[in-house]
């Protein structure tokens, strides 16, 4: 996973505010000054790393909203052919929070999921693509994405322990939809071979959405993370 340092620099400023914000109005033996119903806090979940802050409204109900980035570089061999794949992590939330019991609170809300795959390749080697097999040399680059609605319901449970300082830990699913395909590939074809060339590559683009819309697991992504909250 990579912190960003924009990413990073958030979360430095929300904790700073956060420590900061109430330390000059303390005196010893004064009541305590009521809490503005604010929270503010950072979270490692399988979205991702980032800051959140949140607002109780009233006694059980409030509200949350944040950001998780994270990403992670690699290669895969797919088909014989070695693609170098970047696996992009980027959401932002707003939930509403139902206080239900004790530490337990239930979350509800929309997720802007801009979660990614991306690969590419520059064969080395023969590789078929839709039903015909090339020879390196006639294919140039092939380039391929997988995402989901940009728009995604939430629906999960936190437990949330401690006082002003608090661990939160989340439970809960992102409802993403089925995933969605761009492929393409270029060649060094020419005339009705080049002609061919692309129809196999619609082919192959299609022949790939087929085989993910039958993975009904991918349609609904886990969400479990762990994170600090602190009370203003």
């Amino acid at each position: 996973m990579t912190i960003t340092p924009r990413s990073a620099g958030i979360a430095v400023a929300v904790l700073t505010i956060a420590m900061v914000a109430p330390a000059g109005a303390q005196v010893p033996g004064a009541p305590k000054p009521p809490s503005l119903g604010l929270t503010v806090g950072l979270k490692v979940t399988s979205l991702g790393f980032g800051p959140e802050i949140g607002f109780k409204f009233l006694p059980r109900v409030g509200i949350r909203a944040g950001g998780q980035w994270a990403s992670l570089n690699g290669e895969m061999t797919i088909s014989n052919t070695l693609y170098a794949g970047n696996v992009k992590w980027r959401s932002f939330d707003a939930l509403f929070d139902l206080h239900l019991l004790g530490p337990i609170h239930a979350a509800a809300g929309v997720v802007r999921n801009g979660n990614r795959l991306e690969v590419s390749a520059d064969p080395t080697i023969s590789t078929t693509i839709g039903g015909t097999t090339y020879t390196a040399s006639q294919i140039g680059t092939i380039t391929g994405k997988i995402d989901f609605a940009k728009v995604a319901p939430y629906a999960g449970l936190d437990f949330v322990m401690g006082g002003k300082v608090g661990i939160l830990l989340e439970l809960g699913a992102m409802f993403q939809g089925t995933p969605k395909v761009s492929y393409t590939a270029t060649t060094t074809l020419t005339g009705a071979a080049k002609a061919q060339f692309d129809t196999e590559v619609t082919n192959e683009l299609a022949q790939i959405q087929q085989d993910l819309n039958g993975r009904s697991y991918l349609k609904i992504w886990p969400v479990v993370g762990l994170g600090l909250q602190i009370k203003i």
